[in-house]
């Protein structure tokens, strides 16, 4: 049965994934990207990789991919594993607000 066409959303990358090279090699494709900023959250270390933490006042750097679609989101979910979920986001991009995905650790999303 053939897929039907993915609706596309924009990821926020900050760690290990943020290598243009690496997220091609999980998905076969290269997507557009911009910097951007998620407001009241902070990069940690999580266990040997880093991880999203809501901790008010900080500013957590990284980039956004467009147009990401459905495919390519799920061997990003594979590659990330079971340590981490992905979960909506708001990302400020130029002095707007954009809805974004990021990859949260799970202990954190369930607190």
């Amino acid at each position: 049965m053939p897929r039907r066409p993915s609706r596309c959303r924009n990821l926020f990358i900050y760690g290990t994934p943020r290598d243009d090279s690496l997220v091609e090699k999980v998905t076969g494709k290269r997507f557009r990207h911009s910097t951007a900023r998620l407001e009241d959250y902070a990069v940690i270390p999580y266990l040997s990789y880093r991880g999203l933490k809501r901790e008010r006042g900080k500013c957590a750097r990284g980039k956004m991919l467009r147009d990401v679609d459905e495919y390519s989101l799920d061997k990003i979910d594979e590659y990330e594993g079971n340590l981490y979920r992905r979960t909506k986001i708001t990302l400020k991009l130029n002095h707007e607000e954009t809805d974004a995905y990021a990859y949260v650790p799970k202990d954190a999303v369930s607190r």
